[in-house]
């Protein structure tokens, strides 16, 4: 069974990936959105005559209203009239405050991701987590332009560690680099930084 903690350390694509299963699963029709900005919507989900947009937000922090507004807007922009916000956190006491009573918006947190998760029978489960861990890199964070992972790179003059996409030394290759330091490095990975 696949723990909160494994959410929270999987990338942004992985949790857009469970998430989408979950939904696909439940037997919405499911699409996911672009690699790059997307304007606040990860995922489309629809079911007969409903349609909805989903955000996914990996975070150990709690979400603020800033946020969820930030998704309410993008709603709009896309024409979508319900939603669902999705994040491995928590969200912030105004957050109920302000939305928590709205019909259009659902607000789902880590401790009901992984409820929700576990209505899923165990083989189910299995498959709606399976890319988790397959990929010994499957903590390492998606380019937001190629949509592969990332590897993680050292420069070695000022001796800064940083990710860098797989597609990096291909022709037309990618340019797209994330420090290091901008994330959590896992034990695992600290071989490649050493």
């Amino acid at each position: 069974m696949v723990a909160l903690e494994d959410l929270q350390a999987a990338d942004w694509r992985s949790l857009e990936l469970v998430c989408a299963r979950m939904f696909s699963m439940s037997g919405d029709e499911v699409e996911l959105t672009s690699f790059g900005p997307d304007g606040g919507v990860d995922i489309i989900c629809s079911r007969e005559n409903f349609t909805f947009g989903v955000q996914c937000k990996r975070e150990r922090q709690k979400i603020s209203p800033t946020a969820v507004r930030e998704f309410v807007g993008s709603l709009a922009a896309w024409d979508l009239k319900w939603g669902v916000f999705v994040t491995t956190g928590q969200f912030r006491r105004e957050v109920y405050g302000e939305f928590g009573e709205r019909d259009f918006l659902r607000l789902v947190d880590g401790g009901k991701l992984i409820e929700a998760l576990r209505w899923f029978a165990p083989g189910d489960q299995e498959e709606i987590t399976s890319d988790l861990f397959e990929d010994p890199l499957w903590d390492a964070p998606t380019c937001c332009n190629c949509g592969v992972k990332m590897v993680p790179a050292k420069i070695y003059e000022r001796d800064e560690p940083y990710w860098e996409c797989c597609n990096a030394h291909a022709d037309p290759g990618c340019s797209v680099r994330m420090p290091g330091t901008a994330f959590e490095i896992h034990d695992r990975h600290r071989e490649f930084f050493a």
